[in-house]
């Protein structure tokens, strides 16, 4: 039994061929070299962004005060709590 590519014609591409040309297949160059690239910022602290999303979306701050006195949004710097 034939494998999958089996009377396939392989041509080795190059990117600006000739075959690549014809096939019009697009071939990417090398990957770019990042150049002052800056590492990742550490995670976000849970309940950080909530009052500024509440707040875009609406709420007050007296109404986002209840939701943390509630439970309801943890507030910025929260543990959680473990069972």
């Amino acid at each position: 039994m034939g494998g999958i590519c089996t009377g396939l014609n392989v041509v080795e591409m190059g990117a600006g061929s000739i075959a690549a040309s014809i096939t019009g297949m697009v071939l990417g160059a090398p990957p770019a070299l990042l150049e002052n690239a800056q590492p990742p910022r550490a995670p976000c602290e849970r309940g950080e962004h909530n009052r500024p999303v509440l707040a875009d979306a609406g709420y007050s701050a007296a109404e986002i005060d209840r939701f943390e006195a509630t439970g309801a949004v943890d507030p910025p710097d929260a543990v959680p709590e473990h069972s």
